[in-house]
């Protein structure tokens, strides 16, 4: 069996052992050694010929980097217990005044959970090098470890009668997706209110985080994937330190839409958990009619641009926001996307009977930020307009916003870039003695093309697999559709029975999983699930052969 190095190629007979080759399961690097390791010796920290490990002992580069990955779980694991646990004593400390056992249970809970995340968090630090696998796999772990506190905490308080009902939920918050199944959360006491809105504020926060990470390996020159681990080994303490930056960012605006709200006559505690369920694209409202319940025209506008805002990549923001307003309008991705909300707005009121005009523009303008930054709010029921709006909206859910920002969906630049290829294939086609390539494409290169392209095919193929799903439950066409592509984006709401006013209570508990499914993998971006899954498949295949 042949096995290629890089720059090197080997033939060897019988089974390969662990970390050689093929049959160990690893991706293989440079000299032979898996990229993770040949990263070890390479990148910051190295540990060229072995190292002394944290427990002092003389480890081998295989070692070493085995150690730096079970460092990395249990580090990012425990800032992620510190922060949710932070957000649920909170949740007791804000409840106290009102159900006593519910802000008791949440004070246990959270103290606990913070006590065990600030422990972990000094005795395990973020390592200065790490793959992209093994992020992934550690970020898609933390997620589902919080959702397992957030079950404990809704199970405990007697919120759910029924663990899937508190899973859902759960997955819901933290996926920052608008379904849930309370029909009337306003009778809810404030303490799980606050919590179930703090999830989706978590949620928003994690995929802040993920974006980062992300754009190294959507957007790298690099063509293989070897060299874009690279990218991972160099860049990911960077990206850290980026992530802390927007994170306080991100905080602030939280606070800024909180104010918002509060001097629109909403009061002080639905403004936080409003500012926290809007910042974060979530869509959890306090009421069974979302913001209709105010019927503020000052609170609507509110929301419109703070979801507009939480559309806009963080970077771009954070630029803006520090003086350099220009770097906004310089984003083509920042120009589509503007584009996509006025053309949508403008199209939803010419294609519309308009009685008020002022009325209609808010509600439109209400409709359309809600659908593209994939949050879910609702003034108004358009499951009911006109059926080429309602395919409208399905397709702005679909899209989303920008990349870098906390809504869900396909996302502006990835569609820009897929619009540019068609073009240029088109053109490629057309004359074929031409070589037609767009400025952007010859900025970014055939390797991102071919990702973006993968990623693609998977998000669709995901959306079909959700859907047909939800077709074998006995659902129709346009609610299997409708409700695979909004709980992949992120969404919600959606078309036919599962339209804006819809509950997910009314689900059974079958098709409630396969949307949780659909809404964690959505949120995850799709790839740290598929890296798990991808991972086990191959170990169980490796120990299958032996």
């Amino acid at each position: 069996m042949g096995t290629r190095f890089r720059g090197l190629t080997t033939r060897r007979k019988g089974r390969s052992s662990p970390g050689e080759g093929e049959g160990g399961g690893f991706p293989v690097g440079g000299g032979g050694l898996p990229r993770e390791v040949a990263g070890l010796s390479s990148g910051g920290g190295g540990l060229q010929g072995g190292g002394k490990s944290l427990l002092g002992k003389k480890t081998t580069l295989f070692e070493a980097y085995f150690l730096r990955r079970e460092e990395l779980y249990r580090a990012l694991l425990a800032r992620c217990i510190l922060l949710a646990g932070l957000m649920m004593t909170a949740s007791g400390v804000v409840g106290s005044t009102d159900e006593k056992k519910a802000a008791y249970l949440a004070l246990a809970i959270g103290g606990g959970m913070c006590a065990a995340g600030l422990v972990g968090t000094l005795l395990h630090k973020l390592p200065t090098v790490a793959s992209r696998r093994d992020v992934f796999v550690a970020a898609g772990m933390s997620w589902l470890a919080i959702i397992g506190f957030s079950v404990l905490f809704y199970r405990l308080t007697g919120a759910f009668d029924n663990f899937d009902d508190a899973l859902f939920e759960s997955v819901a918050g933290f996926s920052t997706t608008s379904f849930s199944v309370f029909p009337d959360p306003s009778q809810l006491s404030s303490t799980v209110l606050f919590w179930r809105a703090g999830t989706q504020w978590l949620g928003g926060a994690g995929a802040l985080s993920l974006s980062l990470l992300l754009i190294p390996l959507l957007y790298s020159k690099a063509e293989d994937d070897a060299s874009t681990d690279e990218v991972f080994f160099a860049n990911f303490w960077r990206r850290t330190s980026e992530f802390f930056s927007f994170f306080w960012l991100y905080v602030l605006l939280t606070l800024a839409v909180a104010v918002a709200y509060w001097a629109a006559d909403m009061g002080a505690f639905d403004a936080l958990t409003y500012s926290f369920t809007t910042v974060s694209t979530g869509g959890f409202a306090n009421h069974g009619n979302s913001l209709a319940h105010f019927n503020s025209q000052s609170i609507e506008w509110v929301a419109i641009v703070a979801m507009f805002l939480a559309g806009i990549n963080g970077a771009l923001l954070f630029k803006a926001l520090r003086g350099s307003v220009g770097s906004l309008w310089q984003s083509v991705e920042f120009r589509v996307y503007l584009g996509v909300v006025a053309v949508a707005a403008a199209a939803c009121l010419i294609w519309s009977d308009v009685a008020d005009f002022g009325t209609r523009l808010r509600e439109v303008l209400f409709a359309v930020t809600s659908a593209v930054s994939t949050t879910g709010f609702r003034v108004v029921d358009w499951g009911v307009w006109n059926t080429g709006l309602q395919m409208l909206l399905l397709l702005l859910i679909a899209t989303g916003a920008m990349v870098g920002s906390t809504s869900g969906g396909f996302q502006i630049l990835r569609a820009t870039e897929a619009a540019h290829y068609l073009s240029r294939e088109i053109l490629n086609y057309a004359r074929p003695s031409a070589k037609a390539a767009t400025r952007r494409h010859d900025f970014l290169g055939e390797g991102p093309l071919s990702r973006m392209q993968a990623f693609q095919m998977i998000y669709l193929a995901t959306a079909a697999v959700g859907a047909f799903g939800l077709a074998c439950f006995g659902n129709d066409v346009v609610t299997s559709l409708s409700g695979s592509i909004s709980s992949l984006a992120t969404m919600g709401p959606a078309l036919g029975d599962l339209g804006p006013l819809s509950q997910a209570s009314t689900l059974s508990r079958p098709e409630r999983g396969l949307l949780a499914v659909l809404m964690l993998t959505g949120r995850l971006f799709i790839y740290p699930v598929l890296i798990i899954f991808g991972t086990l498949f191959i170990k169980a295949r490796w120990l299958r052969k032996r």
